[in-house]
């Protein structure tokens, strides 16, 4: 559920990321006016499930779909980078202005992954946003002083 707008905290668009891992074949809605970034394998998922993506960014080391066949804004990263894919992707829509975000694809599959995600959820909400990751029936966030 997303959190209310209260006066002191003006709207700001939602930001939709799809992740490279498991869907659960669960149903995604995505908002109307929402900006949608695929983080690298995310992006076959979501052309999987037609939603229109606004950048796919990544190394492109795990989408079945070629860099220069992507019809979505790219932001190609090198394999050796400081950042996961999904950071990056959450970095795009921060800047985009977004500060409540949506993310599929980011629980299950491998363990480490789970924790590095759960993690980057502490860090949005670090610096005042919120982070909903969904998967398999369940939606992971984390809070940061009491937000």
């Amino acid at each position: 559920m997303p959190h209310p707008t209260s006066p002191s905290r003006p709207s700001s668009p939602v930001c939709v990321v799809f992740a490279a891992g498991d869907y659960y074949d669960a149903p995604i809605a995505v908002p109307q006016g929402a900006f949608v970034v695929a983080a690298d394998g995310g992006y076959d998922h979501a052309r999987a499930l037609g939603a229109d993506v606004d950048v796919v960014v990544g190394d492109f080391d795990s989408t079945s779909t070629p860099h220069a066949a992507i019809g979505a804004r790219t932001v190609a990263l090198p394999s050796e980078k400081d950042d996961p894919d999904l950071l990056s992707a959450l970095k795009i829509g921060w800047r985009h202005g977004a500060r409540e975000f949506h993310v599929h694809g980011a629980l299950g599959g491998r363990v480490d992954h789970t924790i590095s995600n759960i993690q980057q959820s502490a860090l949005v909400a670090s610096h005042g946003g919120i982070m909903y990751l969904h998967g398999d029936g369940r939606v992971v966030t984390a809070v940061a002083d009491a937000a």
